[in-house]
């Protein structure tokens, strides 16, 4: 088992998975209330800032690097749909803000 330090706005988690195991269904599974919409690394909804343990990921996958680009992969992004996990990590996922949050913010 590996474990994984998960934070999205002010709630951070950490929670186990076996070797292996897709970042986002983890997520979801330990009651994570990560964003997402495809699933499929199109959307990039579901993007994570690793903040360590980025060697415990799986490679990048063509839709990451399509998705992302190079440059914030460099800067340790990845979408939690593409990763899996086969090591300690800790990642950060901002949400995005709604059209009504967002008036409110301004």
């Amino acid at each position: 088992m590996h474990e994984v330090k998960f934070t999205v706005g002010e709630e951070t988690r950490s929670f186990s998975v076996e070797p292996g195991a897709n970042l986002l269904n983890s997520a979801l599974e330990a009651g994570m209330p990560i964003e997402y919409v495809c699933k499929s690394g199109r959307c990039c909804t579901c993007k994570v800032k690793v903040l360590s343990g980025l060697q415990h990921l799986g490679a990048p996958t063509q839709n990451e690097v399509f998705r992302l680009g190079r440059d914030k992969l460099k800067r340790q992004w990845r979408l939690a749909c593409q990763s899996t996990v086969n090591g300690p990590i800790e990642v950060m996922h901002t949400p995005f803000l709604s059209n009504a949050q967002r008036m409110t913010a301004e």
